[in-house]
């Protein structure tokens, strides 16, 4: 600290809810005192970096009044062609495999999918500028991907999964896989006449007559489908449920799926569908903790649906995860917090039975409903259809 401290801090980007000086205002809220508080900073970032680039303004420079995120690009390409900078890649962090090795970056031929392309990305902006995504934090977040989001490779030379159709040599990395699968499911019970995972249904359809004229037939109304070679009935009735199916609703997943796999569907619906078949919401959610510790089967910290339902009851469950998080935070499921909600719940079932008894004894005064009587009834009734309201 001595060798930098004390020292003045120049400000070069407002950020609304932090001003011009946002690192001064974050650390004195979360009274960061040096370098050595790493926890705090890491929750200092998160504050003010995605916020400072989506809605950050620059105060100095030949940008100055330009938002960061129209800035940033026009600063990498001046200092690219100036000689100033270079491109470099690297992992954000150590990035350990599932057989608990570290990966190292190795250089190979690879296939890389152009997201970011100027027009491709316009009308991906477009599509999220129309979805509901439920949190304003979730948006920040597609928003910044798209922001930063280029090329990306989509392919790797061993694992499990679909060999790429113009290179068979590899296959298609799993973020970039099945991002449009919503859109299979909607045809999958035709093809395998009603049984997903069974091979013999999809005689019904000679899988080698299923290329792009098929598809682009059923998903886009596009081309002759008698040159299909395919039953017309059959045609007319797959068009019929991807018409009905299709845009889908509401799609649900992980936050961190945000930066990669969730933003490959967005830019692949509108790299194949016009906006109007395009997803109309994405709700993502946190993960689930048990206990305040994430779970896992080989320290114990683990728990099933069923196990939860068998040990606590199904209402108890229930109001645990509602009391778990809100937002995109992560969810804790506190067993602490479940044993103290069936006491609650048998307390409310005492005094639900108590009053029930009394009242069949004539315990309570009878007669014209009082004022009083009335707005109860009324303020009961009101928290009943708010809640219904917020359920829906």
């Amino acid at each position: 600290d001595e060798m930098i401290m004390p020292f003045e801090v120049i400000p070069i980007i407002n950020i609304p809810e932090f001003g011009d000086t946002s690192a001064i205002k974050v650390c004195e809220e979360l009274k960061i005192k040096s370098a050595n508080d790493k926890d705090k900073l890491a929750i200092a970032k998160d504050r003010t970096y995605l916020k400072g680039f989506t809605e950050g303004v620059m105060l100095v420079g030949a940008h100055k009044g330009k938002k960061v995120s129209d800035a940033k690009p026009i600063i990498k390409g001046e200092m690219i062609a100036e000689g100033d900078g270079i491109l470099y890649s690297e992992p954000e962090k150590k990035v350990m495999s599932r057989s608990g090795d570290e990966c190292i970056v190795a250089l190979t031929d690879q296939w890389y999918i152009t997201y970011g392309e100027e027009k491709w990305r316009e009308v991906t902006e477009k599509l999220l500028a129309n979805m509901e995504t439920y949190h304003s934090e979730a948006r920040n977040s597609f928003e910044y991907t798209l922001g930063w989001m280029k090329q990306w490779a989509c392919s790797r030379n061993f694992g499990l999964g679909s060999r790429l159709p113009w290179d068979e040599d590899v296959l298609v990395e799993s973020l970039s896989d099945s991002t449009i699968y919503m859109a299979y499911y909607t045809v999958a019970h035709l093809l395998h006449a009603g049984h997903l995972y069974d091979c013999e249904g999809s005689k019904l359809v000679d899988p080698n007559l299923c290329g792009d004229k098929f598809w682009d037939y059923v998903f886009l109304g596009e081309g002759d489908p008698k040159a299909i070679g395919i039953s017309m009935d059959l045609l007319a009735k797959m068009r019929a449920e991807f018409n009905y199916w299709y845009p889908f609703d509401l799609r649900v997943s992980g936050k961190d799926l945000i930066q990669n796999h969730l933003t490959f569907s967005l830019y692949n619906h509108t790299a194949i569908f016009p906006l109007s078949e395009c997803p109309r919401s994405f709700r993502t959610n946190g993960h689930l903790l048990l206990n305040g510790e994430k779970m896992s089967k080989n320290t114990g910290n683990f728990l099933t649906l069923r196990q939860a339902i068998d040990k606590y009851s199904s209402d108890a469950m229930r109001l645990t995860l509602a009391d778990a998080s809100d937002g995109l935070d992560d969810a804790n499921f506190a067993e602490e917090t479940a044993n103290a909600i069936i006491l609650r719940l048998t307390r409310e079932i005492t005094w639900i039975e108590e009053t029930l008894a009394a009242a069949n004894k004539g315990a309570f005064r009878e007669g014209e409903m009082t004022f009083y009587d009335r707005w109860f009834v009324s303020a009961v009734s009101k928290r009943i259809l708010d809640g219904k309201a917020n359920l829906d």
